[in-house]
């Protein structure tokens, strides 16, 4: 009997390590939240999770689904939703400096620093330079993936027949820049402008560089203030842009969707000048070449009001732990660290202008030898050399929103001058950092 008993425990205690086996091996799907949509920037990411689910995937037993969320702004709200309502994402992809700051203040982000510990992984690899907001007291929330830095893209079809050459990797002055934009808008012979020289999306990131580089900022370091209101540099920048509609070469920005709109004009060659993300490369030379090629694209760094210098920007990639299983977690690690080979890395900025977020990347052949046949497409990441970052404030997206409110009334409108403005502003800070 007593055998029977052994052989009877023996059995149970086998079935239960196959039981536990099989719970190991059990297959993992997972999701990545993303804002990347049509064109170069939805085609890059539908790729690399394929690759990935054919390849280690396969291997080790996970699949990843892609979903697109709409802008940052939405896979944030998205994410926050899902959380709330016990079903999360594992993996999101949201704004470096204003989505990034708003989930790990959540306390929904996992920690990265333990799989890299464990892995052996080279941080060290990473563009320092892309780290800023990586971080939240003291862990490692998230890694750059599809981040940029904004370039000035321009018509050189034009600029070559007025003789005038651009320095590809140094800024122009903003005065240099104001007399390049006056010689390239074209009026019609009944007066009206048939070619804007320019014209400045109603996104700050533009106008906070302009803040930096006269000594200012949008934020101080605790993020509860403005500087540039107070020291002059937003009333500086804030009558130029003015000063720049009313001399005719500055197209006002439209009040929904500017971004798109400006592309857009610009492929049909009616704006000469736009800033725009290395990230929208793809798409902008796409567009352009879907018309037949009508002008050659220029690329070059950013004017300047003094030093040179320039935002980054893009998407960081996070893992949310809450409501997922430490095996999603890990699955979800096991994707990230795909996307951060030195392959995948460099297609994804060979296909879309995104800055290539590790060393290896940059080194890569395929990257060299795109640098070496269009130099232009390395103007961007030459650029990070002067390459800040606003501080982050709690107050971001409050304080953009007000923002963007008064430059409307300002730059779209012409309802308020430059110092009504400023004053306006000023009691929105009091208001929302109070």
């Amino acid at each position: 009997m007593k055998k029977w008993i052994a052989l009877a425990l023996a059995l149970l205690l086998l079935l239960g390590c196959s039981a536990c086996k099989k719970a190991e091996d059990k297959e993992v799907t997972i999701e990545v939240w993303h804002p990347r949509g049509a064109g170069a920037n939805g085609e890059m990411i539908a790729a690399s999770v394929a690759e990935f689910n054919e390849t280690i995937g396969a291997e080790k037993g996970i699949t990843v689904v892609e979903v697109f969320q709409g802008g940052y702004g939405e896979v944030v709200t998205a994410t926050m939703n899902a959380v709330a309502a016990g079903s999360s994402p594992e993996i999101v992809v949201v704004e470096n400096s204003s989505g990034t700051p708003v989930l790990s203040g959540e306390g929904i982000l996992a920690d990265l620093t333990p799989y890299i510990e464990r892995d052996q992984w080279d941080l060290d690899n990473v563009q320092s330079g892309l780290l800023a907001y990586c971080y939240h007291d003291g862990e490692l929330i998230a890694m750059p993936y599809i981040r940029s830095t904004p370039v000035m893209y321009y018509n050189k079809t034009a600029t070559d027949a007025l003789g005038i050459e651009i320095p590809m990797n140094d800024a122009l002055t903003i005065e240099e820049f104001e007399d390049l934009c006056k010689k390239l808008t074209v009026k019609n012979a009944d007066g009206t402008t048939g070619v804007y020289g320019f014209s400045l999306q109603s996104n700050t990131w533009y106008t906070q560089n302009f803040f930096y580089q006269l000594g200012s900022n949008m934020f101080d370091e605790t993020g509860k203030s403005c500087p540039a209101l107070e020291d002059g540099a937003m009333l500086k920048v804030f009558t130029a842009w003015d000063q720049w509609v009313q001399d005719g070469w500055c197209q006002p920005f439209v009040s929904t969707n500017d971004e798109a709109y400006l592309e857009e004009q610009f492929s049909l060659g009616k704006i000469a000048c736009i800033f725009d993300s290395t990230g929208k490369m793809g798409n902008i030379f796409g567009a352009v070449e879907e018309l037949g090629n009508p002008f050659e694209i220029g690329i070059a760094f950013l004017p300047s009001f003094g030093e040179p210098s320039c935002p980054t920007g893009g998407g960081n990639m996070a893992i949310v732990k809450e409501n997922n299983s430490e095996a999603e977690i890990a699955a979800a690690w096991e994707f990230m660290k795909f996307l951060l080979t030195s392959e995948q890395d460099a297609l994804n900025h060979v296909n879309t202008g995104y800055a290539p977020s590790t060393k290896a990347a940059a080194d890569a052949k395929i990257v060299k030898d795109l640098w070496a046949n269009e130099p232009y497409r390395q103007v961007g990441f030459n650029q990070l050399a002067y390459a800040q970052d606003a501080p982050a404030s709690d107050y971001g997206a409050e304080w953009g929103v007000a923002f963007k409110s008064v430059i409307s009334s300002l730059i779209q409108e012409g309802t308020v001058t430059p110092e009504e403005a400023v004053e306006r502003l000023k009691g929105e800070a009091a208001s929302i950092f109070s």
